[in-house]
């Protein structure tokens, strides 16, 4: 079974480390995406990788205001299954 808690870690470190990868805080993250009209703020955005809990529709938002082409689901199983 696929603990839902673990799949949320799991999804929020993988957009934690893509965003390190290319040093993005969350202050740039935010920017990013207010430029795009979407209002999050530094904090909330914060909170939200930390919690792991957020809507596939705003890991979509911020893969493509990061500039990340391709989701590599092998990563995630990867946290998951660890």
């Amino acid at each position: 079974m696929i603990d839902d808690k673990k799949v949320n870690r799991a999804i929020g470190s993988f957009l934690s480390s893509e965003l390190r990868k290319r040093n993005i805080t969350h202050a740039a993250l935010s920017t990013r995406l207010k430029e795009r009209g979407l209002l999050y703020s530094e904090s909330s955005i914060a909170a939200k990788l930390h919690r792991g809990t957020f809507s596939a529709t705003f890991y979509l938002q911020c893969l493509i205001v990061i500039g990340y082409d391709s989701t590599e689901i092998t990563e995630i199983k990867k946290i998951i299954t660890e």
